[in-house]
């Protein structure tokens, strides 16, 4: 073990035992400091002076006993040392807190124990010092990172208010953009059904009917949003209800002859999703409403639609009627009209999707594409 410099007090009235420790430190190797005290009020008047690392005491000292001293120190470790054995003596030095307890001997061996306990309590007393001074510095550096985990966490707080009241004014600037456009785009509805009544060519009517039909139903999406909590998302399964039953105003159509099945799952798009999957249902149901039951049809006519969720994300969009059909599904394949080619187009290019068309009591339109 590795020696550590210390003050040393002895307190002894006898001059032997003093000279015996003297000749000792000068003959072993002893690298701490050391003073002699020859009674109790001597001791007390070094003590209150000076600062001691252990002390050193004989049991029976001449104005008193060590005992006498115990009381008086600060933790300060004390050795007892005596020449004589007594149980009683040292029942009474553990009591007391006393480290250590020696028996002296005539030929001083017992300075040599004494040497080993003051190293191993000098080094204890230095290596709780150090470990005070970590704890210290510990709590230093606990404290500091507790400042400034207070600091950023006031600061986050702080900016998570700025951060919510900034998405509070850009969600309202957003519904504010969305009931704009809806109006805007209703204005252009308007507009074109006003322009509508000077026309007199039957194909020009129907052109701009159907352009107010897609006009219409994107106005829907945008007030829908305007509506909605989320405006990233758009509850599509109600919405189609909306866009039919306004197509069915468009195209007077008798419910009594035509009826609307609808069959859903709850299921949210974003906006451009949408956009597209209602410019597809709005060319799907006109044709079927314009092509599908020609006066003649014989029977009850139906329209239905099925939108619900496949694997992987996938939604399924089903478009069909019971009506006359394609007379030739090469119509379909490789269309000719805008709204076919349009649908086609919103299909593959803007739902990156897929498009079946099957002919057979009707027409039935299958659409799928990934969420």
């Amino acid at each position: 073990m590795e020696e550590s410099k210390g003050k040393i007090l002895l307190v002894e009235d006898d001059e032997f035992d003093q000279l015996t420790f003297k000749r000792f430190t000068q003959k072993e190797y002893f690298p701490y400091q050391f003073q002699i005290a020859n009674s109790v009020s001597d001791a007390r008047s070094r003590m209150s002076q000076e600062q001691f690392d252990i002390i050193i005491s004989d049991y029976m000292l001449g104005d008193g006993t060590i005992f006498d001293l115990v009381g008086d120190t600060n933790a300060i470790p004390f050795i007892l040392v005596t020449g004589a054995s007594n149980e009683q003596v040292a029942v009474r030095a553990i009591r007391s807190g006393i480290h250590d307890y020696l028996i002296k001997d005539i030929e001083g061996n017992y300075l040599k124990s004494l040497k080993i306990t003051i190293a191993k309590l000098i080094q204890k007393k230095h290596d709780a010092e150090e470990l005070r001074q970590y704890r210290e510095r510990l709590e230093e550096l606990v404290a500091e990172r507790t400042r400034e985990l207070e600091a950023e966490i006031a600061e986050r707080k702080r900016m998570e208010v700025e951060i919510s009241a900034t998405l509070l004014e850009k969600e309202k600037l957003l519904k504010e953009v969305q009931h704009r456009v809806k109006n805007n785009l209703q204005i252009i509805y308007n507009l074109l059904s006003l322009q509508a009544q000077y026309i007199k060519d039957p194909k020009t009517l129907e052109i701009f009917r159907e352009s107010q039909n897609r006009i219409h139903s994107i106005a829907l999406i945008h007030e829908r949003l305007y509506r909605a909590k989320d405006l990233g998302k758009l509850d599509f399964s109600d919405y189609i209800k909306s866009l039919v039953q306004a197509l069915f105003q468009t195209y007077h159509v008798d419910r009594n002859r035509i009826s609307f099945n609808f069959q859903n799952e709850a299921i949210a798009l974003n906006i451009d999703q949408a956009i597209s999957c209602a410019l597809i249902l709005t060319e799907l149901i006109s044709n079927s409403l314009k092509h599908a039951f020609p006066p003649d049809y014989d029977g009850q006519a139906s329209i239905a639609i099925w939108l619900k969720r496949g694997s992987l994300n996938e939604i399924e969009l089903i478009c069909s009627d019971n009506g006359v059909g394609f007379s030739h599904l090469e119509i379909f394949n490789e269309p000719q009209t805008l709204g076919l080619r349009l649908i086609r187009l919103l299909v593959e290019d803007q739902l990156q999707g897929t498009i079946k068309c099957v002919c057979e009591n009707g027409t039935k339109y299958f659409i799928k594409f990934c969420v």
